[in-house]
């Protein structure tokens, strides 16, 4: 299917605005750049580039940005980000080589006083194409898709948060299943033990020894009920939530 670059263009300012509002995921993001072609692609992320320019982000943006994006730190179009001044880094981004197009995505939220939307002041999820940079978030689940693999036995999860302090670390998670008729929510709080040897986080020790395997938090019937309750509960994402077993690699990024 071709495209003319004014379709494009105009397409991208939408996509943008909708992902900017959480109307897009990053995963549907990603299969709409797969749809073009390599010169495509080039022109899509210099647009976006733009955009991201436009918002002025400082060195503390980037840095926070970039530690709260579902990207690894070690990835290519990172590194760069976090080594070079702004205006160099996008040069260099730039001119990566094609050979390093994967299914590139880097997301940055990068805080503007003017955002997109004229008059709102929010953080402004803005998206840079880049090369060289998979997705991480290609594990998350979209989440008009959570019920159905609930009701089919799944379980999902979503990494709550990660602590230090001078004596020991500590991990937090919550998972979401059924068991018997009723959608449950348990709470899991470990201590990180990397350091000891054990790799994988289903194997931590429990804080708490008595809430071994979770603590129970709430449980019903109705998911729509239960997904209310989890969202006014706990700080978490919408599109944060991955299949069971996959919290390892997240985890990988808090080192």
């Amino acid at each position: 299917m071709r495209f003319s670059i004014v379709q494009i263009m105009k397409e991208v300012e939408i996509n943008i605005n909708r992902y900017a509002q959480n109307k897009l995921t990053d995963s549907e993001m990603l299969n709409w750049f797969d749809r073009f072609d390599l010169s495509m692609q080039k022109e899509i992320r210099n647009k976006l580039i733009m955009c991201m320019e436009q918002a002025h982000p400082t060195d503390e943006m980037i840095a926070h940005s970039i530690k709260l994006a579902p990207i690894k730190e070690t990835m290519t179009p990172v590194v760069i980000f976090n080594t070079k001044p702004f205006k160099i880094a996008v040069n260099k981004i730039k001119n990566l080589p094609d050979s390093e197009i994967r299914k590139p995505l880097l997301s940055c939220y990068v805080y503007s006083e003017q955002p997109i939307h004229i008059g709102e002041k929010h953080f402004v999820k803005m998206v840079v194409l880049t090369f060289g940079t998979t997705l991480i978030s290609m594990n998350y689940i979209d989440f008009g898709l959570i019920r159905a693999m609930l009701n089919k036995g799944k379980t999902i999860e979503q990494l709550l948060g990660y602590s230090k302090n001078e004596n020991y670390s500590t991990v937090e998670w919550i998972s979401i299943y059924l068991d018997k008729g009723e959608f449950c929510i348990d709470y899991h709080h470990v201590f990180d033990e990397r350091e000891k040897g054990v790799e994988n986080i289903y194997d931590f020790s429990y804080v708490e020894p008595d809430d071994m395997y979770g603590k129970r938090m709430h449980q019903t019937k109705d998911f729509e009920s239960l997904m209310a309750w989890t969202f006014k509960n706990f700080k978490i994402l919408s599109e944060r939530f991955l299949p069971f077993d996959y919290l390892n690699d997240e985890l990988e990024q808090q080192k």
